[in-house]
């Protein structure tokens, strides 16, 4: 976070990277094949704005023979995949979700669009954050769960009272996730934490993120 309110730029992610057998973004995450993918949908979701397209798991394959080097593709089809096209839906949705969202896309080179809730878990890897753009909508809250363990009834602050709604989780099973998540709506407890002056009990998915937005 050190640059970026004083710089303006773009930080890619490689991908479909044949060079040191890197591969593509799915071979390079930890875990068994349902990790991977969870892992993968995280990282859209963390980094928060996807604009290149979707990288199949099948990676491009260098074979020397006498005529040359060349590259052989493996064979296989993404499409034909329900974990692949789990990712792509959550990649049309994430875009939408960020388009449709002011709090995303209005602040995003001011310290007045981003608020760190918690970055200090280190024993649950839990990340929660706000995202704002006042004037312009609800203020967003972000939680993510780095680890493959479900965090039932987890304590996070909020700045606002009142009713949150989930708009966004990278774990719904339309994306090839497990559907952990809050029912669709979570009530502020009226208990400060966080240094926030109110908090919610919430769900979160194993290697997930959820997105809330104050409703009031």
């Amino acid at each position: 976070m050190i640059y970026a309110f004083t710089e303006n730029f773009i930080l890619p992610l490689s991908h479909d990277e044949v060079v040191h057998s890197k591969g593509a973004l799915l071979s390079q995450m930890p875990g068994d094949m349902w990790q991977k993918f969870a892992n993968l949908r995280l990282l859209f979701l963390y980094c928060g704005r996807i604009q290149a397209r979707i990288c199949c798991s099948w990676e491009a394959n260098w074979d020397s023979g006498t005529n040359g080097t060349k590259m052989v593709p493996f064979n296989g089809n993404c499409s034909t995949s329900e974990t692949h096209r789990g990712i792509q839906h959550l990649v049309r949705d994430l875009n939408k979700l960020i388009v449709e969202n002011p709090a995303f896309h209005k602040t995003d080179f001011s310290d007045k669009g981003f608020e760190w809730v918690d970055c200090m878990s280190a024993d649950e890897s839990v990340l929660a954050y706000v995202r704002k753009a006042d004037g312009f909508g609800p203020k967003l809250m972000v939680c993510a769960n780095f680890t493959p363990v479900v965090r039932e009834g987890y304590h996070v602050g909020v700045p606002c009272k009142g009713t949150w709604a989930e708009i966004f989780n990278s774990d719904a099973s339309i994306y090839g996730g497990s559907n952990v998540g809050n029912g669709g709506q979570v009530q502020s407890l009226g208990v400060p934490h966080h240094g926030r002056e109110d908090s919610l009990k919430i769900n979160l998915p194993p290697l997930g993120v959820v997105v809330l937005k104050h409703l009031g």
